[in-house]
């Protein structure tokens, strides 16, 4: 894991979103093709307990057709992935959608891969150019929420695993494919994080947070324990911040930093982690910046 201090440590978003079909073979090889130090992705489980790369725990119709070209319903139970043999999930074609918010994108006939999959892509890459492997940045899609009235609210067991069940099927993936010490492990879900910690204490956890009205230092402490870094939205990070992040020993990586002005001012602050959706922009201001 980072050990260079001084390194600016560029994370593709989804692969790199800005100019490859999100989350996909395609877009984990081109990242690579452009140097990014992380490879940024989401898993979601399958119903026969796989995890496939996927933000979205269903079949999105902005990004994803059935085989013969009709659109999925958004957030329709006849696709929800958690519900869906790995099987089901990759008979759908992804990547031939346009994005109007990512202009840039390349259209590519392509699929929601397992992780496995995306492992053995990086390995075999690595290994043709005799390189080091980029470094697996995982978040764990699940979702939960105190709410303000001190109800809860959550989609376990409908989109995904109760946390113990989930964090047990992460770990016993992470340690058969054999990536744990080339990988981390973010989640905005504090109780997912704190199963993972107690179950298997050496994997490291980063919080996500995009929380405004309560302070960084507070959501840490209510974390219970110290995780190897802290991911807040970019337009939160202030020199308090990354203090903040200095002063407890943790890694700062911010997301999701897509102009160069924005991905300078990141770096300008003193953070060392930064995802983007355009790696190319953010290796290319690193270089300005003679990192």
């Amino acid at each position: 894991m980072p050990d260079q201090h001084n390194k600016i440590y560029i994370h593709g978003h989804r692969g790199c979103r800005g100019l490859m079909p999100e989350n996909t073979l395609p877009a984990f090889k081109h990242a690579m093709e452009l140097g990014v130090d992380v490879l940024e992705l989401d898993v979601v489980c399958t119903s026969d307990n796989k995890l496939i790369i996927s933000h979205e725990p269903w079949m999105s119709h902005e990004k994803c057709t059935y085989s013969d070209g009709r659109y999925p319903a958004e957030m329709d139970s006849m696709t929800n992935i958690y519900k869906m043999t790995v099987e089901e999930v990759q008979s759908f074609v992804c990547g031939t959608l346009v994005m109007e918010k990512f202009p840039e994108q390349k259209q590519v006939r392509t699929y929601k891969p397992l992780l496995s999959e995306l492992v053995q892509l990086v390995k075999n890459y690595s290994d043709s150019k005799r390189q080091k492997s980029p470094l697996l940045n995982i978040e764990i899609k699940s979702y939960y929420k105190n709410n303000s009235d001190g109800t809860k609210q959550t989609s376990d067991g409908i989109y995904h695993p109760e946390p113990d069940a989930y964090a047990n099927l992460v770990i016993a993936e992470i340690s058969k494919l054999g990536i744990a010490d080339n990988c981390i492990i973010q989640s905005f879900d504090v109780r997912l994080l704190q199963s993972i910690r107690q179950k298997q204490p050496s994997i490291k956890l980063v919080f996500l947070t995009e929380e405004r009205f309560i302070p960084l230092s507070q959501q840490l402490d209510q974390l219970g324990f110290l995780p190897y870094g802290l991911s807040p939205q970019f337009e939160m990070i202030d020199k308090n911040v990354v203090e903040l992040c200095l002063n407890r020993k943790i890694e700062l990586i911010t997301w999701t930093v897509n102009e160069k002005s924005d991905i300078e001012k990141m770096i300008r602050f003193g953070v060392k982690h930064i995802i983007t959706d355009y790696p190319d922009k953010a290796i290319a201001v690193r270089g300005m910046l003679g990192l």
